[in-house]
């Protein structure tokens, strides 16, 4: 039986793409309303330190039940694979 996947229609995948694309093009500006919403200014680099550490632990601590989620799927694993999985919990 021929089975095809989400990701062979043209359309499904114009449309990810396209929200992968507005996705990155946003990240620049919410970087800098970021800014401006928490006052730091333009030479203040350990406060930018600080907000991007922020921002990164807190998109990890959001993928992080996704991730749980998604193990169990990837369970199959073998070789490789398998063990950087066991690695990495």
């Amino acid at each position: 039986m021929n089975r095809q996947t989400v990701f062979t229609n043209r359309k499904v995948v114009f449309l990810i793409a396209s929200l992968c694309c507005l996705l990155w093009g946003s990240a620049y500006p919410a970087i800098k309303n970021g800014y401006a919403l928490f006052h730091i200014a333009a030479n203040d680099i350990p406060s930018k330190l600080v907000f991007a550490a922020t921002a990164l632990f807190l998109r990890g601590w959001y993928c992080w039940p996704l991730r749980r989620s998604a193990k169990s799927r990837c369970s199959s694993l073998t070789g490789a694979h398998s063990a950087r999985s066991r690695w990495w919990g």
